[in-house]
């Protein structure tokens, strides 16, 4: 006789153990593994020559119904850590992907290989990558197998530190290697005369005045100069330590665009050529001219002239006038 209540009890049970399964179907998916081929593979390490579609449908045998549930039970066990290590490693590799794709719109003049040509440079030279072998970013969104996934997870974290690594230490090296120049470049200029002079020439150039005090002058552009290698000495120490993420990297470069700009003033200041500055030209100033004519008794005595534009026009009008006057005995 079928026990049905301890049939339906079982079903319930079949159905659960399944279902807990099925769940993890659109998660396991979505970060690209095959679901299938994971549990499948699981049932293998069960000594077991079934899949997962021979579930779907339960079975009316009491004993194959028991020896199914505890099969799928099993199987769920050993897909939990599974699942965990899946997380984590599309977790790692959403991280790389990110930090491979976003710009850190870098000044020029550091020089530094891209985020991607030091990722396929790793893996290239990586003796595990290669054994699969994978040379792109792409490749490395989904493992190979899930036997190793601990594994890949391992490798993967340990690729995106070294990919990171590598960036920031190639930036900071180039940053410091600019800095120095901009070191001896003050230092020169502290130290010569020549090219002192040069930059306190601009300098009053630049303000088009030839009466600035040199030494005024000279004592600023000092002083500047002392600001700025003081400045230069305690930045090249704070990259002593070791850049470890994009943010301490974009505060550096903040810093660095700042004293690069103050460098390149004095720079351009050296390499321009100095042009004279233009002598002012005096206005002239009107000089009063004196009539000279003799007085004439009982005549009103002719008041000095200064000439104006009109007068200066009818000038030989007027001593014609003055010439036909009738002369004193």
């Amino acid at each position: 006789m079928i026990d049905t209540e301890k049939i339906f009890n079982l079903h319930q049970q079949h159905h659960k153990s399944y279902k807990i399964i099925e769940d993890e179907r659109k998660s396991l998916t979505d970060k690209g593994f095959d679901f299938d081929s994971i549990i499948n593979y699981l049932f293998k390490l069960e000594d077991s020559e079934k899949t997962f579609s021979d579930f779907k449908i339960p079975s009316l045998n009491i004993k194959i119904l028991t020896q199914n549930i505890l099969l799928l039970q099993k199987c769920f066990s050993k897909l939990k850590p599974i699942l965990v290590l899946t997380d984590s490693y599309k977790n790692i590799y959403d991280s790389l992907y990110e930090f491979i794709h976003s710009r850190d719109y870098l000044d020029e003049s550091i020089e530094i290989k891209t985020k991607d040509t030091i990722l396929t440079t790793l893996l290239k030279e990586s003796d595990y990558y290669q054994l699969f072998p994978i040379t792109t970013l792409a490749e490395l969104e989904v493992p190979k197998d899930i036997i190793n996934l601990r594994d890949h997870c391992d490798e993967l974290e340990k690729l995106f530190k070294t990919v990171k690594t590598q960036y920031f230490s190639q930036a900071s090296t180039s940053i410091k290697q600019s800095c120095k120049k901009f070191l001896e470049l003050y230092e020169s200029i502290k130290h010569d005369q020549t090219k002192l002079n040069h930059i306190v020439c601009q300098k009053k150039h630049q303000k088009n005045d030839i009466f600035l005090d040199p030494t005024s002058l000279i004592s600023e552009t000092l002083t500047a100069i002392e600001n700025n290698i003081m400045q230069l000495k305690t930045f090249l120490h704070d990259l002593e330590t070791p850049i470890e993420q994009t943010n301490s990297l974009t505060i550096i470069h903040v810093d660095y665009r700042s004293i690069r700009m103050k460098f390149e003033s004095f720079e351009s200041a050296l390499k321009k050529q100095l042009t004279p500055i233009p002598t002012p030209t005096p206005t002239p100033t009107a000089i009063p001219i004196v009539n000279t004519i003799p007085a004439i008794p009982g005549r009103v005595k002719v008041a000095p002239i200064i000439p104006n534009k009109a007068m200066m026009m009818n000038k030989f009008i007027i001593s014609d006038i003055l010439a036909k006057m009738p002369k004193m005995p």
